[in-house]
C-alpha cells in the first residue's frame, strides 16, 4: 500500500489549524469575549511591562539594522557581487 503524498499531509495539517482557529474565534464572538492586547498589558506588573518594551525596541531596531541601505553605502557581500 502506498503512502499519502507529502502535500495532502500538510495540506490537512494547515486546514486544520486553520479550522481550529476558525472555531476558537466563533466561540469567542459567541461569548462576546474580547480580546485586547492593550487591556492585558495594563494588567502587567511594572517588571514585565518593561521588559516588554525593551524587548520590542531590540526587535525594531535589529530590523532596522537589517534594511538594505542605499547603493553607495555599505551592502551585505552577496549585494556587492551584483552591482559589479
Amino acid at each position: 500500500m502506498k503512502g499519502l503524498p507529502i502535500w495532502i499531509v500538510f495540506a490537512g495539517i494547515i486546514g486544520g489549524l486553520l479550522g481550529f482557529g476558525a472555531l476558537v474565534d466563533y466561540i469567542a464572538k459567541k461569548r462576546c469575549i474580547e480580546l485586547d492586547p492593550e487591556e492585558g498589558i495594563k494588567n502587567a506588573s511594572d517588571a514585565e511591562q518593561i521588559y516588554v518594551e525593551n524587548y520590542l525596541y531590540q526587535t525594531k531596531e535589529n530590523n532596522n539594522h537589517f534594511q538594505l541601505k542605499k547603493l553607495g553605502d555599505e551592502s551585505p557581500s552577496f549585494f556587492n557581487a551584483v552591482k559589479r
